[in-house]
């Protein structure tokens, strides 16, 4: 029986037991080759995650994940292309409505500090204004008697003391951050409210410096026509002081009218101060409207112009020194 079956397998038999035989063989040696490599093959698969993770870190980015299952159609397709640009879209509205608001915020706080400054500036011009006035009263009062005393009477003309420490005369407020704003577009960042607030509140700024125009103007006048009778040698950036004795009637009524004149300018120009003081304190208190700036709005108290006198009101005096 035994026989009958080795010789029934014939050449196909011995083909097929071959072939089991070449398995058994690959098998075993497919084991000893994974034996051989353990050790080194688990420290090359446990180091692997080690670096990417350290690759990760060095550059970060954004990953863009294939959806789970594939993308088999052209739906599939248009919905994964719109699901990042999408993505991508807010990403970068986020980036600008920070770097906005970073903007904005610096913006406000420029114009706070500009604020600040210029209340600072104001307080030391309102000293200047009040000593420069008085200084021009004062000195109107004397041209007014030497006309009224018909030349009998001669004054000198009173020196100017500067309330400035370093002899510094008005300083003009600042705008700059404002200006800067304007012409780099950046006033559109603030909303629409609070820009036309500082649109206001810088309109009074403009308005002064129309008048600090006009008050230069009349100082050159008055000081073109005092330089004919300096007291003193012309030195470049020294007060002109005139020897009022030099002037004839018609003179002293021109002085008269010119330290009037510049007086009058001084006047407004300080008045104006009042205005851009309450709009930049209005600033610095959160104010958006107005209301605001008329909250803070206070007039000051300047020094008044005396009355001229006119010839009977100042007449020189017929005792001589020391009499009763």
């Amino acid at each position: 029986m035994q026989e009958e079956e080795s010789i029934t397998a014939g050449p196909e038999g011995a083909e097929v037991a071959a072939a089991a035989a070449a398995e058994d063989i690959s098998g075993v040696e497919a084991g000893a080759a994974d034996a051989a490599s353990g050790s080194a093959g688990a420290g090359v698969v446990g180091a692997a995650p080690v670096v990417a993770e350290k690759s990760h870190e060095e550059a970060p980015m954004i990953d863009v994940h294939v959806p789970h299952g594939g993308v088999r159609t052209w739906k599939d397709f248009w919905i994964h292309l719109g699901t990042i640009t999408l993505g991508l879209l807010i990403a970068i509205s986020l980036e600008q409505s920070v770097e906005w608001l970073h903007h904005l915020h610096q913006l406000e706080s420029d114009l706070h500090a500009e604020a600040e400054k210029n209340l600072a500036i104001m307080d030391d011009d309102y000293r200047f204004f009040d000593a420069s006035m008085a200084q021009i009263a004062a000195n109107r009062e004397r041209v007014d008697a030497m006309r009224a005393s018909g030349g009998k009477i001669k004054l000198s003309y009173l020196p100017f003391k500067n309330p400035h420490a370093n002899g510094v005369g008005s300083t003009t407020p600042l705008a700059s951050v404002w200006t800067t704003a304007k012409e780099s577009e950046l006033v559109g960042l603030l909303p629409r409210e609070e820009a036309k607030f500082y649109g206001r509140v810088y309109r009074q700024y403009d308005i002064y410096m129309d008048f600090n125009d006009h008050l230069r103007d009349v100082d050159v006048e008055r000081t073109s026509f005092e330089a004919q009778f300096a007291a003193t040698p012309m030195v470049r950036w020294e007060r002109i002081y005139p020897d009022l004795s030099r002037m004839s009637a018609e003179q002293l009524d021109e002085e008269s009218a010119l330290l009037t004149k510049f007086w009058v300018a001084q006047s407004y120009q300080r008045g104006r101060l009042d205005f851009f003081y309450a709009a930049e304190s209005a600033v610095l208190e959160g104010g958006a409207s107005d209301e605001d700036v008329l909250r803070h709005f206070v007039r000051r108290p300047i020094t008044p112009m005396p009355a001229q006198r006119d010839a009977a009101a100042v007449q020189p005096s017929a005792k001589g020194p020391g009499k009763p």
